[in-house]
C-alpha cells in the first residue's frame, strides 16, 4: 500500500486533496453516506436503511475453491 502526501492546488483556491482511497475504499459505506445524506433532513421521513451488498469477485481467480476446515488462526 502507498500513502500519497496531502496536496494543495493553487488553482482550486489552495484547496488540499487527498487520496480517493482513504474516503472511498468501502463502496458500501459511500453508498450508506450518500443514502443518509438524501433522505435525512428537514421535511423527510427516514424510517430504515437497508444494504445489500453482493460481491462478483471469485474467491480465488483461476483456481478451484476447496474449502479447509480445520484452519488454524494463520489461515
Amino acid at each position: 500500500m502507498v500513502d500519497l502526501p496531502i496536496i494543495t492546488i493553487d488553482n482550486y483556491d489552495r484547496k488540499q486533496f487527498i487520496d480517493g482511497g482513504v474516503y472511498a475504499n468501502n463502496p458500501t459505506m459511500i453508498g450508506v453516506v450518500e443514502a443518509l445524506r438524501y433522505f435525512v433532513g428537514n421535511n423527510k421521513k427516514f424510517q430504515k436503511l437497508m444494504v445489500m451488498s453482493i460481491g462478483s469477485l471469485e474467491p480465488n481467480p483461476g483456481r478451484r475453491f476447496v474449502a479447509k476446515h480445520h484452519r488454524s488462526v494463520m489461515d
